[in-house]
């Protein structure tokens, strides 16, 4: 375990990391569910040209899924002082999401609309909002997450985290949930969360969850 960075959480990483997914669910839920009621235009497609030629790939579907269990990656890869940092940082990437979808509500293309997908896809579909494209924030925590965990691991978890990473945030290309833009501007936020918790630039929002 060692040679790949790996160690069992002790009671204070256990404390923060689950610190940190209260965080996220109070903060993801609201700006991916309510935020789009209070969308100020109607929803415009974020489709180029190019991404109408993007092929379609059911089986993406589970690389896509596979951020879900990343959410425990902080817990093995990371010590409790880095994970209390994530908090702050996931909780920017859900407000800058929302402020978008209320701003500039995007859509799918109406080809995609009326695409027939395969099961595995329309089981995400049926949980997903129609909305909501970007930024992508499959790909923000996505990004994140790889950072974050990348930061103190050796070269070959590194290699793991990064290409998962290109894996996961394709699939919501051929998955043909997201689209090129949301897939950029979803990677920027993660980059951009990332950097104010390495810079100490979520020192003031750490601060106010002090009891």
């Amino acid at each position: 375990m060692k040679r790949w960075g790996l160690h069992w959480p002790d009671r204070a990483a256990w404390l923060e990391w689950l610190r940190f997914l209260l965080i996220y669910y109070a903060s993801f839920f609201p700006a991916y569910l309510l935020a789009p009621h209070f969308a100020l235009r109607d929803a415009v497609s974020p489709a180029f040209a190019w991404d109408a030629n993007t092929p379609y790939l059911d089986m993406m579907a589970l690389p896509y899924l596979s951020v879900l269990p990343a959410f425990m990656l902080p817990l093995v890869l990371m010590r409790a002082a880095d994970i209390r940092k994530l908090g702050p940082a996931v909780a920017l990437c859900a407000v800058v999401a929302a402020v978008t979808f209320i701003l500039v509500p995007t859509r799918a293309s109406l080809t995609d609309a009326a695409r027939q997908f395969g099961p595995l896809v329309s089981f995400i579909r049926l949980l997903d909002m129609p909305s909501n494209f970007v930024p992508s924030l499959h790909v923000a925590y996505g990004t994140l997450l790889a950072l974050a965990c990348a930061k103190a691991a050796p070269l070959r978890t590194q290699v793991v985290l990064f290409s998962w990473l290109a894996l996961m945030s394709a699939s919501t290309l051929l998955t043909h949930q997201h689209y090129m833009l949301d897939v950029v501007s979803g990677a920027l936020l993660g980059v951009l969360a990332w950097w104010m918790t390495r810079s100490g630039g979520c020192a003031a929002a750490q601060a106010a969850q002090e009891p």
